[in-house]
């Protein structure tokens, strides 16, 4: 290792005081009732995260160095303190039989990945990240008002910046806290952060199946199966990687509520956001921060998760009839899914209104065609097989439009492409229907491996699990692995939303995250298959939120 050990512990302890701390006593305090000592410890994260920016923010409003933040944090952990009697009621209940399934793995990602941090400075654009961060340091603001490398004037934040600062100022912090080089944080940054992300995503998948033993599984194959997210471990100081870690534990949350959500209340948005908020306000509220801390850190994640849940409703409005759970999926989550779909088209025209030709109008009536097929579709299944067919019959041919034949070929089948001075890294141009240019993701750009190896194989498995198991869990797996997958061959749909991210933000993360879980459930599966025994894989929660 090229860092000393002092330097590892020196930032060891600065790391807990900001980033754990606050987060975890506040946690322990204020909900009484989650028992989970795992789901203390990710809360602890984020929402130390939300502190450490409202510290930021009052020492900039004094005009006082961001250092002085680090000793409001230290002041408000002594006043959590003086509750200490009820933070000790809480550990003392919590449950920690969850933490024998993640101490090891965490314990092995620690020690590999402190051991490769050196890694990190070469291989992870740390010159930029660690710019942007020092120019917040300097400055003594958070929203700078020029670019950090260019130093042109920036008049429009969204526009020239990549990034709003929510984790640069996170790393300006610990800079200005500890008095430790960047490089040095950067390095040590990934043995803290990558345990906490597999901790995160072992909750995400608990909580989609309902089952330990998944959890595990699924979060050790996001460690070590070519092609997923395991090639971002040495890349953990990322603000997209951090975002990751929010991000699982959003859909931890998402998915907890909807499991309890009881049955007998009316399904709808309204009556589950009133239910959520006097019922779990905790969660609703954690919530409520994984969204502002996503948006601020890096927010294609957030759209991401809307996205997810718009494919889910969408698959589920052609089979709710089998299952209650989908149904009642259904009466939730339609508003958010039809607001959502409205607000993007309208979003997509409004940006695109000097280059409208009719390609692009197609790109963007596509989410509101495939919703306007679902709804028909699920209105019909009560009416009788002709009006389903003709439902199928449209969604085949929907598919089949948007479908890149040339694309899908090229993934199996490499074909020399001309190449831009940047290489893979841009799309490449393609013509629509109308002779109008839309774009598609080069295949060679990180994405070949990943997409024959796990994608094309767990769209196989996740639609052998639908169809001998229709449930949640299934069904939202397969919805997110079909569907994406759609959109990287689909020149309208990649289109359409590579208009809201950059680039590469529009299919990193397509389905990355999905096929762990549906390997960990066929392996789940088969494990029980092969000796006789009866799948026990819906396990209700330990505890409630």
């Amino acid at each position: 290792m090229d860092i000393f050990f002092r330097e590892s512990a020196q930032f060891l302890v600065f790391f807990f005081l900001l980033l754990i701390l606050p987060g975890l006593l506040t946690s322990l305090t204020f909900n009484s009732k989650r028992k989970s000592f795992l789901f203390h410890l990710v809360a602890g994260f984020c929402l130390s995260l939300l502190l450490n920016h409202i510290a930021a923010f009052i020492v900039v409003i004094f005009n006082l160095e961001l250092a002085y933040a680090t000793y409001l944090l230290i002041a408000y952990c002594c006043i959590l303190f003086i509750k200490f009697s009820a933070i000790k009621i809480n550990l003392q209940n919590s449950d920690y039989s969850e933490i024998k399934y993640v101490v090891l793995p965490c314990l092995l990602l620690v020690i590999v990945m402190s051991m490769n941090g050196g890694l990190l400075v070469l291989h992870s654009d740390a010159w930029w990240h660690i710019s942007y961060a020092k120019k917040i340091s300097a400055s003594n603001q958070i929203f700078l008002d020029y670019h950090h490398l260019s130093g042109l004037e920036i008049k429009d934040i969204g526009k020239y910046l990549s990034y709003l600062p929510g984790w640069h100022l996170i790393l300006a912090l610990l800079h200005q806290s500890s008095g430790l080089a960047y490089t040095t944080i950067w390095h040590n940054l990934a043995g803290f952060l990558t345990p906490i992300t597999f901790v995160s995503y072992f909750l995400f998948s608990k909580a989609l199946s309902r089952n330990n033993i998944i959890a595990l599984l699924s979060a050790l194959l996001l460690s070590l199966i070519f092609g997923g997210l395991n090639s971002y471990f040495r890349i953990s100081p990322w603000p997209g990687n951090v975002s990751y870690i929010i991000w699982y534990f959003l859909y931890f949350l998402a998915f907890t509520l909807l499991w309890e959500f009881p049955r007998q209340l009316k399904p709808g948005f309204v009556s589950f956001l009133k239910w959520g908020f006097n019922d779990k306000p905790y969660s609703m509220w954690l919530a409520l921060v994984c969204c502002y801390l996503i948006l601020t850190i890096h927010a294609s994640e957030l759209l991401w998760f809307a996205v997810s849940f718009i494919f889910y409703y969408l698959l589920a409005t052609y089979i709710s009839k089998q299952n209650e759970s989908l149904t009642l999926d259904i009466g939730i989550l339609t508003l958010p899914v039809v607001l959502l779909t409205l607000a993007a088209t309208i979003l997509f025209f409004y940006q695109k209104a000097e280059l409208i030709n009719p390609d692009l109008v197609i790109a963007g009536l596509q989410f509101i065609s495939l919703l306007i097929i679902g709804l028909i579709f699920h209105s019909a299944i009560k009416s009788g097989k002709t009006q389903v067919t003709i439902g199928l019959v449209c969604l085949v041919a929907f598919i089949a439009f948007n479908i890149d034949f040339s694309q899908l070929k090229a993934l199996f089948y490499p074909v020399k492409q001309q190449l831009s001075i940047y290489g893979h890294h841009h799309p490449y141009p393609v013509e629509g229907i109308f002779g109008h240019q839309l774009i598609l993701p080069q295949w060679e750009h990180q994405l070949r491996e990943g997409i024959l190896f796990a994608a094309l194989t767990s769209i196989i498995v996740a639609c052998y699990l639908s169809i001998t198991d229709c449930n949640r869990t299934h069904i939202f797996l397969l919805a997110n692995s079909c569907l994406s997958f759609l959109v990287l061959i689909s020149p309208y749909l990649f289109t359409f939303l590579n208009n809201f991210t950059p680039y590469t933000s529009t299919y990193r993360v397509h389905l990355l995250i999905f096929h762990p879980i549906i390997f960990a459930c066929i392996f789940y599966k088969l494990y029980f298959l092969a000796t006789k025994q009866p799948v026990n894989q819906r396990q209700s929660p330990q505890s409630s939120l």
